[in-house]
């Protein structure tokens, strides 16, 4: 028979086991959650702001940039967990930066999804490795939902690579 004290330790008998103390393991401090940073590279600051509240309003850590090529740069750098273009942008477009982007082994792994007027270019953006591609006016629960789902979907390939069960 197993008593267990108020001090957390067990005392007793039982088939099997040994006798005499035993402490449980001691309560562990949770590790905080990063919340995911998702780059976003769009020039229209009101469709920017629009884009900000809604992630951060769901926990997203926001990193903006307004052109092209300073999406680019700060994609490589950041390593960011997931880049939000649009495909017009100054500079460069948004589809340069993706062929750009997965043309490097470095952030060859980086989600990235795009948010435009220009839903005709979904094929393009496809067959450049977008994860998606979302056509403005955006839907404020779509977008946070597309998020939350490639970065899970990302997860849980780094936890069961090759998808074995």
């Amino acid at each position: 028979m197993l008593n267990l004290t108020q001090s957390g330790t067990a005392t007793g008998t039982a088939t099997g086991m040994a006798t005499g103390p035993a402490t449980l393991p001691a309560k562990s401090t949770p590790t905080p959650v990063k919340p995911p940073a998702v780059l976003v590279v769009e020039d229209d600051p009101s469709v920017f702001m629009l884009i900000l509240k809604l992630l951060r309003h769901y926990g997203f850590t926001v990193i903006h940039a307004s052109t092209g090529l300073e999406g680019l740069v700060m994609a490589q750098n950041l390593c960011p967990d997931i880049v939000v273009l649009d495909v017009e942008l100054p500079g460069m477009s948004g589809l340069e930066i993706c062929r750009q982007l997965k043309s490097d082994p470095k952030t060859r792994p980086l989600p990235v999804v795009f948010c435009s007027g220009q839903g005709f270019l979904a094929g393009e953006a496809f067959d450049l490795g977008a994860a998606a591609f979302l056509v403005k006016p955006l839907d404020v629960v779509h977008l946070p939902a597309c998020l939350g789902k490639i970065l899970f979907d990302r997860q849980q390939d780094t936890l069961n690579p090759g998808g074995i069960i």
